[in-house]
């Protein structure tokens, strides 16, 4: 993962995933354990793009309630949440 997400150096390369980070993050979650969770979810977001859609769907997530147990998850969209707000 690292060493395809260089987002300071592959810009270009990366930003048409971005899109699909999102879209199979749901999915992504309910099939991996924790460790293998967090790592993709903390090294792949794009929340430095600070991108209102990439929000509005972090923030849908949130309210979903199918993720409360999962709190690693729901900790992580309100720090990248807080983290796009930052950027901004």
């Amino acid at each position: 993962m690292q060493g395809f997400f260089q987002r300071n150096q592959q810009l270009d390369l990366i930003t048409p995933y971005f899109d699909k980070f999102i879209e199979i993050l749901p999915e992504f979650i309910e099939k991996r354990e924790k460790d293998m969770a967090n790592a993709f979810m903390n090294t792949m977001s794009p929340y430095f793009m600070a991108r209102e859609s990439d929000e509005k769907a972090f923030k849908t997530m949130l309210e979903d309630p199918k993720y409360a147990e999962r709190s690693y998850f729901t900790d992580f969209l309100k720090r990248t949440i807080n983290n796009i707000d930052k950027v901004r």
